[in-house]
């Protein structure tokens, strides 16, 4: 073997473990979503949500967490699908501190080896929802949506305020 030929068998190696990364994903009405990289998260089951009157289906309350007062939300509501009349047994807390904010998944995150998405289709989010992904990867076979959280809680609450 040439020297040529193993710089670019090893450049092959190096580079077919970068398309695929490890990612948890977690579904919501269906659609599957990935955890941003890189954000820390963390699954609380059955959490106490103090409700605030008079706000819009998608904001379910606030969480107590780790010292913080998280906003959870419920985005169910923004699929137009069935929105629980009591909270989902698993929240989703995305971040830490400040920036952290809560959503109810219908699942248990799950680790993906994800591959990007030759082909991405954004069809199928709500529109609230299609600003704050990122891009598309896919596992499994399927498509996984690429979320911002940050741009999600943005979009969240120009929601709220509107």
């Amino acid at each position: 073997m040439s020297t040529a030929d193993a710089g670019l068998l090893l450049a092959a190696e190096v580079q077919g473990p970068a398309r695929r990364e490890r990612r948890f994903g977690f579904r919501i009405g269906g659609t599957g979503f990935l955890v941003p990289a890189g954000v820390a998260s963390e699954i609380v089951q059955n959490p106490v949500v103090h409700r605030i009157p008079w706000q819009t289906s998608h904001m379910r309350g606030l969480v107590g967490h780790r010292g913080n007062v998280v906003p959870v939300f419920e985005l169910s509501a923004l699929f137009h699908t069935v929105v629980r009349s009591e909270p989902g047994a698993y929240l989703l807390i995305l971040d830490g501190g400040e920036r952290a904010g809560g959503v109810f998944v219908d699942t248990l995150p799950t680790m993906l080896a994800c591959e990007a998405d030759e082909h991405p289709d954004f069809s199928g989010l709500p529109s609230p929802l299609s600003e704050t992904v990122q891009g598309t990867r896919v596992a499994a076979g399927e498509r996984w949506f690429e979320l911002d959280h940050m741009a999600l809680f943005a979009a969240l609450a120009r929601m709220h305020a509107a």
